[in-house]
């Protein structure tokens, strides 16, 4: 299928890699070929202070877990979330399990629709699906209305996943500004992860790999570069309407988040922002 589900793929079993609560309930023994296959090029094609790939994903799916249940936790474990371009990750599975949590997950409808056929396979993903608190909705976020999809009289968190790095800057502005028109109450939040071009380590063998092999498997989408710095795509989010926007760099402060895997060459970044009269 040459749509970015062969992504969603491998970070299933990343997010397995990684012991995710639940994240067994969508893996599949292809996403494992899938990740194995990946590691296995890269592994040979990289040097050994490159950053790893899957413990980079890894270490962003723990920030923003970490700033999902502290949000929640300032709304006294209730809140709704809305989770886009939201793939196989078992996150809504996992904090939907709190009946005063809402929360709503966007994406492709193959995507989607794989989602619900990995669940069915068992008693805990049949759960899961029914509860009245999880909602799955299939649409390209180009076209899909995301005010309906909100109660705007509540605060929301937003989570963008994996998802800015495939986006050109002017998408990018655009969906920003789109998501900042949710964040209308205070407390509302944005988290999401994108890791500036001008960051990212000297174009490798392995990067040439991975990028032709990303487009290959989805018809001619890569990976979007620009020259923006991390302080220049944080102004571009308050011009979009956020309040303000805190980066979070794993490197910088390791024990504040926990981490796993923090011996191993890792390169990630994400941005939180907020909305509705408040300052992070």
């Amino acid at each position: 299928m040459k749509d970015l589900s062969v992504t969603a793929k491998y970070t299933a079993h990343c997010w397995r890699f990684g012991k995710f609560e639940r994240a067994e309930l969508l893996d599949t023994d292809e996403a494992k070929f899938i990740f194995d296959a990946t590691n296995a090029v890269l592994d040979l094609t990289s040097g050994k202070a490159a950053p790893s790939l899957p413990h980079s994903l890894v270490q962003r799916h723990k920030i923003i877990d970490t700033l999902l249940t502290e949000w929640l936790r300032g709304e006294g474990e209730r809140g709704q979330v809305l989770e886009i371009a939201s793939g196989l990750s078992a996150r809504g599975v996992r904090f939907s399990a709190n009946p005063d949590v809402d929360y709503t997950e966007v994406d492709l409808p193959s995507v989607i629709g794989r989602k619900r056929e990995l669940l069915a396979r068992t008693p805990e993903g049949q759960e899961a699906a029914l509860r009245p608190n999880l909602r799955f909705v299939s649409g390209d976020l180009i076209h899909l209305e995301l005010a309906p999809l909100v109660d705007p009289e509540r605060p929301v968190f937003l989570i963008g996943e994996g998802l800015f790095m495939y986006l050109e800057a002017d998408a990018q502005r655009t969906l920003w500004q789109r998501l900042s028109s949710l964040c209308t109450q205070p407390r509302s939040a944005l988290a999401f992860d994108l890791v500036p071009s001008c960051e990212e380590p000297p174009t490798s063998r392995a990067g040439n790999i991975l990028d032709l092999g990303l487009r290959l498997v989805t018809g001619g989408r890569t990976f979007a570069k620009d020259e923006r710095t991390r302080q220049e795509l944080s102004a571009e989010l308050m011009e979009a309407g956020f309040d303000s926007v805190a980066t979070i760099d794993p490197a910088e402060n390791l024990e504040r988040w926990n981490l796993p895997h923090t011996r191993v060459p890792t390169k990630q970044l994400v941005f939180h922002a907020t909305g509705g009269g408040e300052r992070a």
